[in-house]
């Protein structure tokens, strides 16, 4: 992984402009003063709530099935930590995209 990408996903980018080429186009949510919040500004915002609810929140013993089907309790809460990032990947789709003009 670049550092530039190595970047993005430790830091979060907060707005469009901070990532590469198309992707600071997808949209995801706009919030309550008006402010646009890309796609991958938004997703990885929820990949740090899932690894903030996995280390303090998420009982042990939910943990443990969560991480059952992988080698350790790292990689299950990496797949936990990946699966709500992917979350709200259908909004790169067309169908949400025009909802917002660029």
């Amino acid at each position: 992984m670049s550092d530039h990408y190595r970047s993005l996903c430790y830091s979060g980018p907060k707005d469009r402009h901070a990532l590469p080429g198309e992707v600071a186009t997808l949209w995801a949510k706009t919030g309550p003063d008006g402010q646009w919040h890309s796609l991958a500004a938004h997703m990885m915002d929820a990949v740090q709530m899932a690894r903030g609810l996995w280390d303090e929140w998420l009982a042990p013993a939910t943990r443990c099935w969560l991480a059952a089907p992988f080698a350790d309790d790292e990689a299950g809460r990496a797949f936990f930590a990946w699966l709500a990032g992917c979350h709200d990947l259908g909004k790169a789709s067309p169908a949400f995209q025009v909802q917002v003009s660029h």
